[in-house]
């Protein structure tokens, strides 16, 4: 297919070769040139690479779609952390190949067709969990894009469903913090379940998540590198060794509090020689899963409780936000501790914040006047007005105030009043 291209010189002195992309749009690419002559053999070697399918909008090589899936998910493999893999591979072979079809070829795929998707999946789940799987088709789409087995994502124009998941606020009192510390450390056998599949640390593990605000991956794959145990600080980071990187790959340092320490202190001598994990197996191997364990010490307190009120082994995170919003902690700095990349999801612990909002609206006082108007005189009819007497340290005049613009009232000829008179 011939493919429309010009030799143009655009405002700014520089010549660029305009050319017509597969899907019909026009682009422009820069010959890093202002002299016509250079720009002229450019735009020949430009030419010639076209020619060659060189650039990004190669030929379009339709592929079906289960085909596309195994290639996109080696690229997920390699690229991404395993846990994203892992929901990736969920998503795809649990819903979007039954829905669109496993031999429906990539450029067969509409938006609508990808709006029709999420209509018949919000029947069955919530909102939220649908627009992880349309976040899932977007990378999707976008990478048969670049790989040029579709001219241009259909899923660019796909918005969202509006979020209905509900705010987990669970977090734990102190009470029960140390409740499950005390159950946890009862050490309680469970007969039903191989001596190399309990946990043996949940008094540790609570102690840590509880004080640092670690998602589980990051305290199961946290090694004793990772410790600075001069300046006590936990270093949260990517492992590429372990296929293992920190969500939105955000790391972060975490000072230890002395609850913290003494769970690291604690591991530490409790440490496999042949491992670098802080928690792991009786061989040394990493842990891939404790909820069960946590899930029956739970139960075993008597805390267990319907969703969203349940303790999960997230509770644990949340109570670390939690307790640091209700001791006055700026949301920006619970931000950074936690690694959210949006201070939208720090906001959640706005309303615990020691710094309530009836307070913040009792600050203001500090800046008004210390006397108050008296009672109104009355006659049996409505209550008259009082002027208020005002300073000049308090009214300042537009001259203090850069903000005020010229013909607002003068608060300095009202500020030189000296007593308040009853208005009549």
């Amino acid at each position: 297919m011939m493919v429309q291209t010009y030799l143009v010189k655009r405002e700014n002195g520089r010549w660029y070769a305009k050319y017509r992309k597969p899907d019909g749009r026009w682009s422009h690419h820069s010959l890093r040139t202002a002299n016509k002559a250079t720009a002229q053999v450019r735009y020949g070697q430009f030419l010639k690479r076209l020619e060659e399918r060189e650039l990004l909008f190669s030929e379009i090589r339709p592929l079906r779609l289960s085909e596309f899936a195994e290639e996109y998910l080696r690229h997920v493999k390699s690229h991404k952390s395993s846990s994203w893999h892992s929901k990736q591979t969920n998503y795809i072979h649990s819903t979007i190949l039954p829905f669109f079809g496993p031999n429906t070829l990539t450029t067969e795929i509409t938006s609508r067709k990808i709006e029709q998707y999420a209509e018949w999946r919000r029947a069955k789940v919530k909102g939220t969990t649908v627009n992880k799987e349309l976040a899932c088709i977007r990378h999707m789409m976008k990478k048969a894009e670049e790989w040029g087995h579709l001219s241009t994502s259909p899923a660019r124009k796909v918005k969202d469903l509006p979020d209905d998941g509900q705010i987990r606020e669970r977090f734990l009192t102190p009470e029960e913090y140390k409740l499950l510390l005390s159950q946890a450390a009862c050490n309680s056998s469970r007969p039903w379940t191989l001596p190399t599949e309990r946990f043996g640390d949940l008094a540790e593990f609570i102690m840590l998540d509880c004080n640092t605000g670690l998602r589980v991956s990051e305290v199961l794959t946290l090694e004793f590198s990772d410790i600075d145990w001069d300046r006590e600080i936990l270093r949260v980071r990517n492992k590429p060794h372990l296929n293992f990187h920190v969500k939105n790959y955000q790391e972060r340092h975490i000072r230890l509090n002395s609850h913290a320490q003494a769970a690291v202190q604690s591991m530490l001598a409790k440490k496999h020689r042949a491992s670098e994990f802080v928690f792991h197996k009786q061989d040394g191997a990493r842990w891939a899963a404790i909820h069960d364990s946590f899930n029956a010490l739970v139960r075993r307190c008597g805390l267990q409780s319907d969703s969203p009120f349940n303790i999960t082994l997230h509770t644990l995170r949340h109570t670390f936000g939690s307790w640091l919003a209700i001791e006055g902690v700026p949301l920006r700095a619970i931000q950074k501790l936690m690694g959210h990349k949006s201070i939208t999801t720090t906001e959640r612990y706005a309303h615990l914040s020691g710094e309530n909002l009836g307070t913040a609206v009792q600050r203001i006082e500090r800046l008004l006047p210390k006397s108050l108007p008296s009672g109104a005189e009355s006659d049996g009819n409505e209550p008259r007005p009082v002027l208020v007497t005002a300073t000049k340290d308090w009214c300042g005049g537009p001259e203090s105030n850069r903000h005020v613009p010229l013909g607002t009232r003068d608060f300095k000829s009202l500020a030189s009043t000296s007593s308040a008179t009853p208005a009549r």
